[in-house]
């Protein structure tokens, strides 16, 4: 390239860090910093705090995070404070997580509140996860997705009492859970579906197969032993693992 200014050193860092390729992207991060050419912005910082949060590196990121402002000038974002709340949350630091929002110097918005609720329930810390949820409630009211996530975490611990509550207040706020789509392409045609769908022409051969992986995962527990849980959940957890 003749021209290698911000726009272009942001967008090899943050094609790394959205890609998977932490340390490619820490290692370029690095580089920005050494070669000094292109000042570094907000956007650089998102980029880095993104990959220490995929890769686990809680210490880095806690670095980053405080010298922003006194080393490069660089004012503190809500987008940088839900990164952070994300590195930690993944890390499994919950109450510093907490106690990183209740410092914020201004209001924090319902993307910050949701990337902690998303890390209670990966860890399970259902206490935690109702305290941010009224948050969530109170700034989306009409927003399902905090709905849906308590009351998942409230039907695996058996709070049966607690789900038809939060059920109820869906119904009287007229929260209405949005259905998740899913799609395939097959023979260059894609096929969209959401779960218990029927509206297929192939539907009875479809099920018919489901069936066939079902009794196959049957015989898997009888040879092995082991009785495994297929809930969507459980398989949810085994994926983000």
């Amino acid at each position: 390239m003749e021209s290698k200014d911000r726009v272009s050193w942001n967008s090899i860092l943050t094609g790394f860090s959205q890609s998977g390729l932490s340390e490619d992207a820490l290692k370029f991060f690095k580089h920005m910093m050494r070669e000094r050419k292109v000042k570094l912005d907000h956007i650089s910082f998102v980029a880095v705090l993104t990959a220490c949060s995929h890769i686990g590196l809680v210490d880095q990121g806690r670095h980053f995070l405080k010298t922003m402002a006194s080393d490069y000038g660089i004012p503190l974002r809500m987008e940088h404070y839900a990164c952070a709340i994300d590195l930690l949350g993944r890390a499994g630091h919950l109450n510093e997580a907490k106690l990183l929002i209740e410092s914020m110097p201004h209001k924090p918005d319902a993307m910050v509140w949701k990337t902690l609720l998303a890390a209670c329930r990966a860890c399970g810390d259902l206490d935690l996860a109702t305290q941010v949820a009224s948050h969530l409630l109170e700034l989306e009211p009409g927003e399902h997705c905090s709905y849906v996530i308590l009351s998942n975490m409230y039907a695996r611990l058996g709070k049966w009492d607690k789900k038809a509550s939060l059920t109820r207040l869906m119904k009287e706020r007229k929260v209405k859970k949005v259905p998740g789509w899913s799609w395939i392409e097959v023979n260059n045609e894609v096929h969209s579906f959401i779960a218990d769908d029927r509206s297929s022409t192939h539907c009875q051969e479809i099920y018919r197969k489901l069936n066939e992986l079902m009794e196959e995962m049957k015989w898997l527990e009888s040879v092995v032993g082991t009785t495994f849980d297929w809930s969507p959940d459980a398989l949810m957890e085994i994926y983000n693992e």
